[in-house]
């Protein structure tokens, strides 16, 4: 069917409010981070 959604909408993440009151910024991209966490999750996994 048509009708209806399929799947799960896009979303963007807002990080206003985290440099704001704490000043977060990041500091490394999205893809460069995840490749960075599926690393370090493959040598720390039990």
């Amino acid at each position: 069917q048509t009708d209806q959604p399929n799947g799960q909408p896009r979303r963007c993440l807002d990080t206003t409010r985290a440099k704001e009151r704490f000043g977060f910024e990041a500091q490394v991209g999205f893809e460069e981070g995840m490749k960075r966490t599926i690393a370090w999750y493959r040598e720390n996994a039990a």
